[in-house]
Parts: structure tokens; C-alpha cells; sequence
């Protein structure tokens, strides 16, 4: 059974948050170099923020390798390509993969 068009949405919206937050946080630190320092509670959020998105990120990439290594919408022999891929270069690799095995309709083969 695979998931319906509403949670397809809802999954890449979770998976396109960290880059999201990654191009965010970089502004935010362009800025901070280029003005004024950052208040305390302003630093608080941040570190709440980033330590959240780390943890989220660690919990997509579970699933998706354990989506990688149960779904036969993948190629066996692209698995281990795919698993260094998500592995290595998550925040960009995992809206990729979601676009590839998740989103996409797979091909009929007739």
C-alpha cells in the first residue's frame, strides 16, 4: 500500500526543511557578520532550532534508508550508491531521494 498524495506532501515538506533551515542559517550568520550581535534569547532559539533540525534530520534519514533497503522502487544494485548518498550528503540527498522513490509514480512495466 503506498501512502496517498497528502502524506507525500506532508513527507516532503519535512524533508525539504532542512535546507530550508541550512540556506536560513546561513543568512542568518552572513548577517551577524555584516551587523549587529545576536541577543541571548535570540541565541537560545537558535541553538533550540539547530539542535531540533540535527535530530529531525538524524529521524528522516532512518526512514528513508530503511525505505532505501525495503522499497523495490530502487534498483538493488543502486541501493549501496544511494545509502553512501544519503549518508554523506543528507540535507541535499534526501529531497532527491524523496523526489526519486517517494514522490514519482513508478514506471509500468508491461
Amino acid at each position: 500500500m503506498s501512502p496517498g498524495r497528502g502524506s507525500k506532501v506532508l513527507l516532503g515538506l519535512a524533508t525539504l526543511w532542512p535546507l530550508v533551515y541550512l540556506a536560513a542559517f546561513f543568512a542568518l550568520v552572513a548577517l551577524r557578520i555584516l551587523a549587529r550581535p545576536l541577543t541571548p534569547s535570540v541565541k537560545t532559539a537558535l541553538i533550540v532550532l539547530h539542535t531540533g533540525t540535527i535530530v529531525w534530520t538524524i529521524g528522516l534519514l532512518a526512514g528513508y534508508l530503511r525505505l532505501l533497503f525495503r522499497s523495490e522502487r530502487v534498483a538493488p544494485e543502486n541501493k549501496v550508491p544511494w545509502a553512501v548518498a544519503l549518508v554523506l550528503g543528507n540535507v541535499v540527498a534526501l529531497p532527491l531521494f524523496f523526489w526519486r522513490a517517494v514522490w514519482k509514480e513508478p514506471d509500468v512495466v508491461s
